[in-house]
């Protein structure tokens, strides 16, 4: 089994137990109190020393919507980028990235009691790391696997500007994952030398099809 469908079976795992633990009157959607007893991100908690919470805010999400849609991202991403880099370099990737979308969260709202979770800053990482693998790659199917990539970002910024998303999250995440891949394949090209893009391998960019993240 890939290290992207374990994450996303945490993730549904850990929704199912809030659910169970609380009851089916926060279906719709878990109130603050049931989100910060699970660990999610919380600026007045972190401050008092509760560091934890930039990594368990990672693994929690708030309704349906939101971990539905996160987990399609992750999968239709992860699938792509992790035979890239292996299971162990695939996993510090989106631990790390996940830790950069906390901290820009926390560095934005430092002073505001605002309470944030879900995977969506990892994701970002994720696809922050895809741009560059493109880029490093090289050719024509590794620049347009880049471009979309890119585009995937403004997307994800864009709506959650919309919608009152963690932007700050989402960008944390984006450069998190964009440095950890520079930082990867830097130097020796590392990536060009595990897989080059073909045809019939590569970066499958035709199966990527800009679901948003929130």
């Amino acid at each position: 089994m890939k290290t992207t469908h374990l994450i996303i079976a945490l993730n549904v795992l850990i929704y199912a137990a809030m659910l169970a633990i609380v009851g089916t009157g926060q279906l719709h959607e878990f109130s603050n109190q049931t989100l910060l007893q699970f660990g999610a991100l919380y600026p007045p908690l972190v401050r008092d020393g509760e560091l934890w919470r930039t990594m368990t805010a990672v693994f929690i999400h708030i309704t349906p919507w939101h971990i539905g849609m996160n987990m399609v991202a992750l999968y239709q991403v992860g699938v792509e980028l992790e035979p890239h880099y292996g299971r162990g370099r695939y996993t510090a990737l989106y631990l790390l990235a996940g830790l950069g979308g906390s901290a820009g969260s926390l560095l934005w709202n430092w002073s505001h009691p605002v309470v944030a979770a879900g995977a969506s800053g990892a994701i970002c990482g994720l696809i922050g790391a895809g741009a560059v693998t493109g880029q490093l790659i090289g050719g024509t199917q590794g620049k347009r696997f880049s471009k979309v990539m890119i585009e995937w970002a403004v997307i994800v910024i864009v709506f959650g500007f919309f919608v009152g998303a963690d932007n700050a999250a989402h960008v944390g995440g984006f450069v998190t994952g964009a440095a950890i891949a520079w930082l990867f394949d830097h130097g020796a090209g590392w990536m060009k030398r595990r897989r080059q893009p073909s045809g019939s391998g590569g970066l499958g960019l035709d199966a990527v099809a800009l679901i948003l993240v929130v």
